[in-house]
């Protein structure tokens, strides 16, 4: 019997093998290209489920706070045994959830998350909560910067379908099931260890598509000022049939 793990936790150690391909650092420099747009100093910033730290550890800038956090214990550990190869930076990185993050009202200047992150929230409440919940630790002038998927692509480029990945060390099953808004996706990993044999990992996600306009409207409920909607990694405003969406939220 195949043991299924929790999302984010059997697989962490492997993580950035499956990633790999990810251009971390030009979704960063996009990232900042917004903070620097619309703020003149920014001296504390916070990493939104942060993952295995790819996203704070390609920040260009540098700043006097960096903060990052996740649910995952799993994946924080990851990101922790990576900081050795950064001697230039010294986050601080504690494990939360985006519902209730432990930080201050009012107590950072910039605020980012990507890679679909927040799409495991799987209601509307519970993405609004964490809008609220970022929108009271930032301060006044504060952007909050994140993409979603949309309905569009987990309905209908995930869907209901089988794809296979392999490379020399590495051989990945994702199967995607779609149904009434959610998609749950079965991910198998067959990894070669030192010893020339394969362990098998599996875990299973769930992701809830969310499009523009409730988005917005929630955005604005907590409070948000300004709220702009992009095609990803782009300046064009998205489309119906758009697959992902980057937003920036103005406090």
């Amino acid at each position: 019997m195949v043991k299924i793990s929790k999302d984010f936790t059997s697989i962490a150690p492997y993580y950035d093998m499956l990633m790999r391909y990810v251009d971390y650092k030009k979704w960063m420099a996009y990232v900042e290209g917004f903070i620097k747009h619309y703020q003149h100093s920014t001296h504390t910033i916070l990493d939104i489920a942060c993952g295995t730290g790819n996203g704070l550890l390609n920040l260009s800038q540098k700043y006097n706070t960096y903060l990052a956090f996740d649910n995952s214990i799993d994946m924080l550990s990851v990101f922790k045994r990576k900081l050795s190869l950064y001697q230039d930076i010294s986050p601080i990185i504690f494990a939360a959830d985006v519902r209730k993050i432990p930080l201050l009202d009012n107590s950072v200047d910039a605020a980012f998350s990507i890679f679909d992150s927040l799409n495991n929230l799987l209601t509307p409440k519970d993405l609004k909560r964490a809008f609220s919940e970022v929108y009271r630790i930032l301060r006044k002038g504060g952007v909050f910067i994140f993409d979603l998927n949309t309905t569009t692509v987990l309905k209908e480029r995930w869907g209901n379908n089988t794809r296979i990945e392999e490379d020399e060390d590495m051989l990945s099953i994702w199967r995607t099931k779609y149904k009434k808004g959610i998609s749950e996706l079965y991910i198998t990993v067959f990894v070669k260890e030192n010893d020339n044999r394969f362990i098998r990992v599996d875990e299973i996600h769930r992701e809830r598509g969310y499009n523009k306009k409730e988005v917005v409207s929630m955005l604005k409920d907590v409070g948000f000022s300004k709220v702009e909607c992009f095609e990803h990694l782009s300046y064009v405003p998205p489309k119906k049939d758009t697959y992902r969406i980057n937003y920036v939220a103005l406090k």
